[in-house]
C-alpha cells in the first residue's frame, strides 16, 4: 500500500489486494466485508472484520494492517472520493 504514489495508485493496489484475499474461507463470517470492499468503502470493512473477529484475531491481523495502510496512505495522499472512483471503475468493468 505504501508504494502507491497518488489516489488511483492505491485504489488499483487495494483492488488488486481485495481480489486476491476475497472468497477465503477465513472471511466467511466476516459480515459485509465483501460489499463494503467493492464499494470502496475501506473503514466499513475493516470494521465488518473486527465485528465479527475482533481485533486480536491472529488468521485476520494482516488483512486488518493491510487496511489500516490503506486507509492512513489513503489521508496522507489527500485521496478522497475513493467510493466514487472504485463505484466508477466497477461499472466500467475494468482495474484502474
Amino acid at each position: 500500500m505504501s508504494e502507491a504514489h497518488s489516489c488511483n495508485d492505491l485504489c488499483r493496489v487495494v483492488q488488486l489486494w481485495y481480489r486476491a484475499i476475497a472468497g477465503s474461507p477465513a472471511l466467511t463470517e466476516a459480515v459485509g466485508f465483501d460489499a463494503h470492499m467493492q464499494r470502496g468503502d475501506w473503514a466499513r470493512a475493516k470494521a465488518s472484520i473486527v465485528r465479527s473477529y475482533g481485533e486480536s484475531s491472529l488468521v485476520h491481523r494482516g488483512i486488518l494492517e493491510a487496511l489500516d495502510a490503506a486507509l492512513y496512505n489513503g489521508r496522507l495522499l489527500g485521496c478522497r472520493n475513493i467510493k466514487e472512483r472504485v463505484e466508477r471503475v466497477a461499472r466500467l468493468g475494468k482495474v484502474l
